[in-house]
């Protein structure tokens, strides 16, 4: 009789599924397809499994939340079992859930969620988005003092940023007064013609300077005033979007403070007095060369130029203040004029002047 009873066990014991001994908590990755929700705090969720040990990839369950505390009908929301189940009932489809599950004790009958936890979205990664500042060591400058510029571009983004250039160069500059440019830093100059890609990582700066010796295309030094500095970079596509501004201020000292320098100590020694802040007093000469090394040779910059002498020596004088100067009428009139120290290609010394004086 024992003998048939055991039998009969385990042949029960066979026809039972695997699936429905499970009595231990299972873990389950899984995206949600559906909600059915029910009376609160109650509902229905079918979901695609991706990972974990209660199903297969692929598989889509039924999951209800089990509940404990209940006392009747009444849930006990604030007990911690309970709490943690609560999102099951605001579960969007797509969303990713990570939840630990029972097997159901039949086949066709909802798994019971024990624990569940929406995976929250990764963040989108922002686009490649390239920040370009423009800057200058000071904003206010002595006339002839050189300028240190700084271009940086930023990539402010989550991707990087391509860049592609169809030459050597990387960046432009140029200075501007009253809307007309008198100055670009790539004036004049060489690039290789070789196409270069590179990619500003996110966050990455690059930053390029150069130094601006406040001289215009010919050379001259421009005059006091406000100056707007621009720069862009060259690459495909980016010169419009990369553009950055700075306003800078060149200023014109005082003249009547300023100690009068003779011409000979600017003509004995030209290199020594460069790009030099100098007043000079003497009569106004015209155009037409008289003695002296230094104004030999004609005009250095324009045919405005002019000779100014006193005592000691001739010197040209150039620049836009000094215009003012071409009447026969006004020969040998005292002049005072202020301005910087300047070489010709020659290497002889002028005057750019940016004042300009009749004492009588």
């Amino acid at each position: 009789m024992r003998g048939i009873l055991l039998v009969v066990i385990c042949a029960y014991a066979a026809l039972v599924p695997a699936w429905s001994a499970q009595s231990k908590p299972l873990s389950l990755e899984a995206t949600v397809v559906s909600v059915q929700r029910e009376s609160f705090p109650h509902a229905t969720i079918t979901a695609r499994v991706s990972g974990g040990s209660a199903a297969k990839s692929g598989e889509v369950l039924t999951l209800k939340p089990g509940y404990t505390a209940v006392r009747g009908r009444t849930i006990n929301l604030y007990s911690p079992a309970n709490y943690r189940l609560l999102a099951s009932y605001y579960l969007m489809p797509g969303d990713r859930i990570i939840a630990v599950v029972e097997a159901p004790a039949k086949r066709g009958m909802p798994w019971t969620l024990k624990s569940l936890e929406r995976v929250p979205e990764k963040p989108a990664l922002k686009p490649a988005v390239l920040q370009v500042e423009i800057s200058t060591d000071r904003r206010v400058y002595r006339l002839g003092e050189p300028i240190t510029i700084t271009l940086s571009v930023t990539n402010r983004g989550g991707m990087p940023a391509p860049l592609t250039f169809t030459t050597s160069q990387r960046y432009d500059l140029t200075a501007s007064r009253s809307g007309r440019e008198l100055w670009r830093w790539s004036h004049g100059r060489a690039f290789a013609q070789v196409i270069q890609n590179i990619n500003v990582r996110p966050g990455e700066t690059i930053s390029f300077e150069e130094t601006w010796d406040q001289t215009d295309k010919d050379g001259d030094q421009v005059p006091p005033g406000s100056y707007k500095i621009v720069g862009w970079l060259t690459a495909e596509g980016r010169e419009q979007t990369t553009r950055s501004s700075v306003e800078i201020r060149i200023t014109e000292p005082e003249v009547e403070d300023a100690r009068t320098t003779k011409v000979e100590d600017i003509v004995r020694a030209p290199r020594a007095m460069l790009n030099k802040e100098v007043t000079l007093q003497g009569h106004y000469r015209g155009a037409s060369p008289t003695s002296g090394w230094s104004v030999q040779g004609g005009p250095p910059v324009s045919r405005r130029d002019w000779i100014l002498e006193d005592e000691t020596g001739s010197i040209y004088v150039s620049g836009a203040r000094a215009a003012q100067f071409q009447s026969q009428a006004e020969m040998d009139v005292l002049v005072r004029v202020q301005g910087i120290v300047k070489l010709a290609r020659d290497g002889r010394p002028y005057i750019h002047a940016w004042s300009v004086q009749k004492l009588h």
